[in-house]
């Protein structure tokens, strides 16, 4: 059974990048990616999908990562914020808004995978 993952992220070239990192993952990894959270918030509202894990960007057009985590109770799905901002007040709100954890996003290709890897292995 794979892990599924919802990946929350507007950059079509971060979300390609990320899907190309857990290809080559030992276990089978699943992502369903989202544009931003109104279209996240879509997809959890079906009962049929479960994700193990929510990973979200937190600058995001029409609804951002912070107003998603605002509407949604995560039912013991932790979500994880992968953001570019290394303002520590975004991190303090997101975590207070229910984020299991705040990951930078790093520039370096290397450390973008390990990052990635971190996420999903914890």
């Amino acid at each position: 059974m794979p892990v599924e993952i919802l990946l929350i992220e507007d950059n079509s070239a971060d979300v390609r990048i990320f899907k190309e990192i857990v290809s080559h993952c030992s276990v089978a990894v699943r992502i369903t990616a989202a544009v931003d959270g109104e279209q996240a918030l879509a997809l959890l509202a079906d009962p049929r999908f479960k994700p193990d894990l929510i990973i979200t960007d937190m600058i995001l057009p029409k609804m951002s990562g912070d107003e998603m985590l605002r509407r949604w109770t995560a039912n013991g799905i932790p979500v994880i914020v992968f953001s570019a901002s290394k303002n520590p007040a975004d991190k303090t709100k997101m975590l207070e808004l229910g984020a299991k954890e705040f990951v930078e996003k790093p520039t370096d290709l290397d450390e973008y995978t390990e990052a990635v890897w971190k996420m999903i292995w914890k």
